[in-house]
């Protein structure tokens, strides 16, 4: 009987899904265009503010307060709290900037016009020295920030380059991801194409923010 009632949630969740899964992937890629018309620093800020709120909310929030606890034991509650509030702002902010993402300029020393994406000229120099390299190199984008930027950079400065990254689960929302990456790299690629894994710069990101710290 309770192996039967298991089976029965199971598949009650399973068809859940697959009926409101294309619902919420027409959703977001609706609302990703539309936010298109609107303010992009008025959007991320309005978002940051919004997943503040609701990022305690969420189951995520529990695991990254055990993750945090278990990497920083010297930080009191409140000190991670506050760590917390500020990745869900940052997510936030990301998320928004998204919509925007073939508006966001990386600056270019070639370049005088205003930048939304600067840097120093030490960190120039060191790009300069992986770019100019007979090897391969990897770029590994933590979620600091807007992780986008190294595949913009790439872009920018025209290196031949590959993203890995983990798609969403939701088809509608992977493919307006892909298209919305490409279009914002339209400088070196047409947008819409896909360029296969090769041995060029390759930007990685991997996002492992639900593994349970008493997991690893």
């Amino acid at each position: 009987m309770q192996r039967s009632l298991r089976h029965f949630a199971w598949r009650l969740k399973y068809n859940t899904k697959r009926i409101l899964e294309p619902a919420i992937g027409s959703l977001a890629v609706l609302l990703l265009r539309a936010l298109r018309g609107a303010d992009r620093t008025r959007v991320a800020d309005r978002t940051g503010a919004f997943m503040r709120r609701l990022g305690p909310w969420l189951p995520e929030h529990r695991i990254g307060r055990a993750n945090l606890a278990a990497a920083f034991p010297e930080k009191s509650p409140a000190e991670i709290e506050k760590i917390l509030s500020g990745t869900w702002d940052n997510l936030g902010r990301v998320a928004a900037e998204f919509a925007f993402l073939d508006r966001i300029r990386v600056r270019h020393p070639g370049d005088p016009a205003p930048a939304d994406a600067v840097y120093d000229d030490i960190e120039l120099r060191r790009f300069e020295e992986i770019r100019t390299a007979s090897r391969p190199s990897a770029f590994f984008a933590a979620h600091l920030a807007n992780w986008e930027l190294p595949a913009l950079t790439a872009a920018r400065f025209g290196v031949d380059s590959s993203v890995l990254y983990r798609a969403p689960s939701i088809p509608a929302i992977a493919e307006a991801v892909l298209e919305t990456r490409w279009c914002a790299q339209a400088s070196t690629r047409r947008c819409g194409l896909r360029a296969p894994l090769n041995a060029a710069a390759i930007s990685a990101c991997l996002s492992t923010s639900t593994i349970p710290a008493a997991s690893r």
